[in-house]
């Protein structure tokens, strides 16, 4: 996979320069997590996690990843290619949310629970990795309403 990343940041960056000049006002709330690279299109996570368009598309057939449209473009978390989580353990949350929507999955994992002490899921899954807490009980076993 031959990719140009150095167009693709500067494509990522002439938009974020859009926003910063008052653009901001009328683009979307969505449109703006990809401005803010919060969202990543396909080839990015790719490149990213070192595998295919196929293996991305098994993943996501499986379950382990999801993503979500803005605009009818498919873009994926840019929280799948931190280093900071263990994928493993995102993987599991991402199936446990199986027949939620694409943004009901995002809003869950960036959403603040009164569970998890006024952690996001995605704080949760950072703290346990570096040891700060015990595993997330109550993560496992609530889900959040399907709202978008």
């Amino acid at each position: 996979m031959n990719l140009d990343l150095r167009a693709i940041r500067e494509e990522g960056e002439k938009l974020r320069d859009r926003v910063k000049r008052g653009s901001e006002r009328r683009m979307s709330p969505r449109h703006a997590l990809v401005a803010e690279g919060k969202l990543l299109r396909a080839e990015i996570v790719c490149e990213a996690l070192g595998i295919t368009q196929q293996r991305l598309d098994k993943a996501v057939a499986s379950g382990r990843i999801f993503s979500v449209e803005v605009h009818r473009v498919e873009y994926f978390p840019a929280f799948f290619v931190a280093t900071e989580l263990d994928r493993k353990h995102l993987s599991k949350v991402v199936r446990r949310l199986d027949g939620l929507t694409g943004w009901a999955k995002w809003k869950f994992f960036t959403s603040q629970n009164a569970l998890l002490d006024n952690l996001t899921p995605l704080q949760m899954l950072v703290a346990k990795l570096c040891g700060c807490f015990g595993a997330p009980q109550p993560l496992w076993n609530s889900r959040p309403a399907p709202q978008e």
